[in-house]
């Protein structure tokens, strides 16, 4: 395979968000584990949680890379006119591959939740049901954000349904702030599309501090967690920096513009990665949750390196 075409099917894949999918199986097994413990009693990460990270980072890389080879094959006519440098329409790769790598990435997303038991093969195939009824189906101005926000968020729970640990509170705060977020910078997302216009920006100011708003919620997830006042500190602070490097796009003027709309959606899409890490000290009973806290957010200069080996377009 030659240098061009490798490249350009990592970036068809948008190989530099490898690192927010990535983080999602990490978060959600530390999450799953650790809400586990502290009801139950016990260690936060045993043999069996680590025996099942490759498989559930194969089921949350796999979907998600998939979804966006379809969702660009999908949308392969409509990028002729605004995107032609994507590498459908510049014909770097043909639609034919696109659909069909597309289509094998999710199928081999299943087949790893597969390896984990029924209930994550079923709870894997709901995410990719939901992708692609996303990518087909429901791509209105509130299916469509409210799909995206639901995939991340069940991705973030998946290791809880898969251990049984689904039902508990931390769980459930931790997946709804994921996936309002995700819902909210979705949103966002179609003004800097062009898919939704408001020449006054207050709608892009509204999701935007819906945003902001989740990233400081996500602080507060920490107090349904241990008694630990240090874990909460440095989730509060991390939250609190991450909220307000977002919320300066809220006091531009210009805001209804698409470049600083893109801006504020760069910024927003960089600040997954650290919401994770917040929600990951929710449960620091011990060094695990710290050193995958610090492993999320090592994934922001390996995106960023990603991105100049795959730019995306």
């Amino acid at each position: 395979m030659s240098s061009s075409r490798l490249s350009a099917i990592l970036a068809l894949l948008r190989v530099s968000q490898s690192p927010s999918a990535a983080a999602d199986a990490v978060a959600g097994l530390t999450l799953a584990h650790g809400a586990a413990a502290m009801a139950h009693g016990g260690l936060v990460f045993g043999a069996a949680a680590w025996s099942a990270l490759p498989a559930q980072l194969g089921a949350s890389l796999c979907v998600y890379h998939g979804a966006l080879a379809l969702n660009d094959w999908r949308d392969r006519e409509h990028d002729r006119r605004t995107r032609p440098t994507r590498p459908i329409p510049s014909g770097a790769i043909a639609p034919w591959l696109a659909f069909a790598l597309g289509g094998a990435l999710m199928l081999c997303g299943v087949l790893c939740a597969a390896t984990l038991g029924p209930r994550a093969t079923l709870w894997t195939g709901v995410i990719a049901l939901l992708a692609l009824a996303y990518t087909f189906v429901a791509r209105g101005p509130v299916a469509g954000p409210a799909l995206l926000g639901a995939c991340r968020g069940a991705n973030l729970a998946s290791p809880a349904v898969q251990t049984g640990a689904w039902g508990e509170p931390l769980v459930v705060a931790a997946s709804l702030v994921y996936a309002f977020y995700v819902a909210c910078i979705s949103k966002l997302g179609r003004h800097e599309d062009g898919v939704e216009q408001d020449t006054t920006g207050w709608r892009q100011r509204l999701w935007l501090a819906g945003a902001t708003a989740c990233l400081l919620c996500a602080a507060v997830v920490g107090w349904l967690g241990k008694d630990a006042w240090l874990p909460r500190i440095v989730a509060a602070a991390l939250a609190a920096g991450a909220a307000g490097g977002l919320a300066r796009h809220l006091a531009d003027r210009t805001l209804a513009d698409p470049l600083a709309v893109q801006a504020a959606m760069g910024d927003a899409l960089r600040r997954m990665l650290p919401l994770l890490a917040v929600l990951v000290l929710a449960v620091a009973l011990d060094h695990t949750a710290w050193v995958v806290a610090g492993c999320i957010l090592a994934g922001l200069p390996l995106a960023w390196l990603l991105r100049r080996v795959a730019p995306p377009t």
